[in-house]
Order: C-alpha cells, then sequence, then structure tokens
C-alpha cells in the first residue's frame, strides 16, 4: 500500500515530461514554418 503513492508519482512525472517534450517539438516545428514563409 506504500508503494503506489510512489508509483502514481512517477507515472505523473512521466506523463509531464511527455507533454513537455511534445510542446517544445511543436514550439519549434512552428519555428521553423514562420521562418520559412518569412
Amino acid at each position: 500500500m506504500h508503494k503506489t503513492p510512489t508509483l502514481w508519482s512517477l507515472e505523473k512525472g512521466q506523463i509531464y515530461i511527455v507533454l513537455l517534450i511534445f510542446l517544445i517539438r511543436g514550439y519549434f516545428q512552428l519555428k521553423l514554418v514562420t521562418s520559412r514563409s518569412q
């Protein structure tokens, strides 16, 4: 029962890392598109 909270926080952390990576990737793709169009 003591292991579940740590596992849950670890899963939550992984989800946040994945979201952060997607945000950074999307941001750089957007920058590339805007620099190409100009």
